[in-house]
């Protein structure tokens, strides 16, 4: 049996509005059901920055092997500096989209 719900979309916020009964529907769709949920690509991309070249330079000084102890010092500054700019440029951002989120939730 094929169910139908509706979604209202809540264009001062752009998001859909969550209403009790949508939650309720929700809930009782999914409490007796295995569900899979098959994500693209693209899914996050308006979420998470993007890595740009920053993978490549991940994966080159993971693979690299310093050749002396003052090298090696130097391989874990910049392995540093690329997480700590990964994050900030990545992951941190996405803390003020889930705040705002949230806030126009409620």
């Amino acid at each position: 049996m094929e169910n139908i719900m509706k979604l209202e979309l809540d264009e001062s916020t752009n998001a859909i509005r969550i209403t009790d009964d949508l939650k309720s529907n929700l809930k009782n769709l999914f409490s007796g059901c295995r569900v899979n949920f098959l994500l693209g690509a693209g899914f996050s991309a308006n979420i998470l920055g993007l890595l740009d070249n920053n993978e490549v330079l991940f994966e080159s000084i993971r693979k690299y092997r310093a050749s002396n102890d003052e090298a090696d010092k130097k391989l874990n500054i910049l392995k540093a500096y690329l997480d700590w700019d990964f994050f900030l440029n990545c992951i941190y951002p996405i803390s003020d989209k889930v705040l705002m989120k949230s806030i126009f939730r409620h």
